[in-house]
C-alpha cells in the first residue's frame, strides 16, 4: 500500500459554522490543478508553515487575490518549508504572521467575516525538537479574512479502501508498519511512503517501496529479509578533473527565474534552470559519494606511515564525511601511494606528470609532490617526500646514503662493485626496461 496522505486535517479553530471558505489546502490545490481557477476571496489567511501552505499561498497570489497571509504559531526560521520557498514568497509579497494562532472564525449569513487570532511566545522545547508556542494573554486581534486554507497536516484515509479495516494505525494516524519491513500487522500486507510517514519527500517513499520489495520477495521465498545487500552497478560518471583550490571555492550556482510581475500573475514555471556551461559548474560541486565511501581506511594507512595522517576528513553531518583539506592541499603528504593501495574502490590515485606526482581524489588534484629522477637513466621513480624519508629512516638506523639511482640502477650499481667493473647503466636490459615502466 503506497496510498499516500491525501487527506488534509483542518486545524483546531473554534467554528460555530460549517463554513464552506474554510478549504484544506490539499483539496484547493488540486481542484486547481484541474482547471478549477477562481480565487477563493479577496483576502486570504492559509494557517500552517509547510511546504503545501507556501503552495497554498503562492496560487492565491496568482488567483489574484489581493490579500495573502500565512499563519504560522513558530518564527520564520523554524517554517519547514523549503527557505527558497519562503523568499520567493515574501518577493510575490505574501504576509508572514509569525508567533500566531488563530483561535476563532467569526462570520454572517454563511460566509466568513474575519479570523481571530492571539500571539505567541516560545516556551521550553517539545517532543518535536521545537520550542513550543504559548499563548499571550489578552493579545488577541481579529484579522479581516474572506477564507481560510488550512495546511496544518495530512494524513492517509486508509478506511476507505474495503477490506483494510483490521489495519493498525499508530497516534498519528498513519499505517503502522514493522521496522525496516514495511510490513503491516496484517502478514501479507506491506505499506510504505507517506501513508506510514505522513507527508516526506519522493526519495523516501521511493526507499520505502524498495524495502517492502525486498520484504516481499523475501517472504515468499521463504528467506530471512536483510536490508543490506549488494548493491546494483550503476555506469560511472568520470570524475571532473579540476585542482583542490578551485573546489574549494566553487559557488553555488544561481537557478535563473523568470521576472517577478510576470511570476504573480501566470502559472508559468517560475525557476528556468540552469545552460550547460551553468550545469557544469554546479557539478564540480559535487563530492562523488558514489566512488569514495569515506571508509577512512586511507587516513589509518597513512597515520602508521607518517605517524599522524596527511589526509584528514571532518564530519559534514550524522553520517558523511568530507575531505577537510580542499583549500591548502595535503602539505605533509610524501606521495608514498600507501593510501592508493589501500582505497577500495579507486577513489584515490596517483598520477605521474612531467616531473610532478598527482594525487587524486575522485577527479580533484589534492596533492602535487615532485619527482627524484634517477640520477643514471632519468627516469623519475620516487618523490622527493619519500626520498628524504627513506634517507632519514636508514640514517636513524646507521648508514649514510642518498637516494639518487632507481632500484634497477641501484642493482646494476651493486652488481658492478662486486665484479669490480663500471657500472653499464646504458646496456639493454629487458628486466630493468619492466621494472621501469612498473614503475612509472
Amino acid at each position: 500500500m503506497g496510498v499516500g496522505a491525501w487527506h488534509g486535517l483542518l486545524p483546531n479553530i473554534e467554528c460555530d459554522y460549517a463554513y464552506p471558505q474554510l478549504i484544506d489546502g490539499l483539496t484547493f490545490l488540486k481542484d486547481v490543478s484541474f482547471g478549477n481557477k477562481v480565487k477563493p476571496a479577496n483576502a486570504v489567511a492559509i494557517v500552517g508553515g509547510g511546504n503545501a501552505a507556501i503552495d497554498a499561498a503562492r496560487t492565491c497570489t496568482r488567483l489574484g487575490c489581493q490579500s495573502v497571509s500565512i499563519l504560522y504559531r513558530r518564527t520564520r526560521s523554524e517554517m519547514p518549508a523549503h527557505f527558497e520557498e519562503i523568499v520567493q514568497a515574501a518577493e510575490e509579497g505574501i504576509h508572514f504572521h509569525q508567533l500566531t494562532v488563530p483561535m476563532k472564525i467569526i462570520g454572517s449569513y454563511g460566509k466568513i467575516d474575519s479570523v481571530e487570532c492571539v500571539m505567541t511566545n516560545l516556551g521550553d522545547v517539545d517532543e518535536s525538537g521545537r520550542r513550543r508556542p504559548v499563548p499571550i494573554p489578552n493579545s488577541e486581534y481579529k484579522m479581516p479574512v474572506g477564507a481560510i486554507i488550512s495546511a496544518v497536516g495530512q494524513r492517509p484515509d486508509v478506511m476507505k479502501y474495503p477490506g483494510f479495516g483490521d489495519l493498525k494505525l499508530n497516534d498519528m494516524g498513519t499505517i503502522d508498519v514493522r521496522g525496516n519491513s514495511q510490513q503491516t500487522n496484517i502478514p501479507d500486507v506491506f505499506a510504505g511512503g507517506d501513508a506510514v510517514t505522513g507527508p516526506m519527500t519522493v526519495i523516501e517513499a521511493i526507499a520505502a517501496g524498495k524495502r517492502a520489495a525486498k520484504a516481499i520477495h523475501a517472504r515468499l521465498q521463504g528467506e530471512k529479509f536483510l536490508l543490506n545487500g549488494v548493491p546494483r552497478p550503476r555506469r560511472m560518471i568520470t570524475p571532473i578533473r579540476m585542482d583542490y583550490h578551485e573546489k574549494a571555492f566553487i559557488q553555488r550556482q544561481e537557478i535563473p527565474m523568470i521576472d517577478l510581475d510576470r511570476r504573480m500573475h501566470t502559472f508559468d514555471q517560475v525557476e528556468l534552470g540552469l545552460d550547460e556551461k551553468a550545469a557544469m559548474e554546479e557539478a564540480k560541486r559535487c563530492m562523488r559519494c558514489d566512488v569514495c565511501e569515506r571508509c577512512g581506511k586511507c587516513v589509518e594507512i597513512c597515520a602508521q606511515v607518517l605517524g599522524k595522517p596527511a589526509i584528514q576528513f571532518y564530519h559534514a553531518g550524522e553520517s558523511s564525511l568530507i575531505l577537510k583539506d580542499y583549500v591548502h592541499g595535503l602539505p605533509f603528504c610524501i606521495g608514498c601511494g600507501a593510501c592508493v593501495n589501500v582505497c577500495p574502490t579507486g577513489a584515490l590515485q596517483f598520477e605521474d606528470h612531467d616531473g610532478e606526482r598527482l594525487l587524486l581524489m575522485c577527479g580533484t588534484t589534492i596533492n602535487r609532490c615532485h619527482l627524484v629522477k634517477c640520477e643514471a637513466c632519468g627516469v623519475s621513480f620516487v618523490t622527493r617526500g619519500s626520498a628524504k624519508r627513506v634517507e632519514s629512516m636508514i640514517k636513524d638506523s646507521g648508514w649514510d646514503i642518498q637516494v639518487r639511482l632507481c632500484p634497477e640502477c641501484r642493482r646494476v650499481e651493486q652488481a658492478s662493485k662486486m665484479a669490480g667493473t663500471e657500472p653499464d647503466y646504458e646496456s639493454p636490459d629487458p628486466w630493468k626496461q619492466m621494472t621501469h615502466k612498473t614503475i612509472v
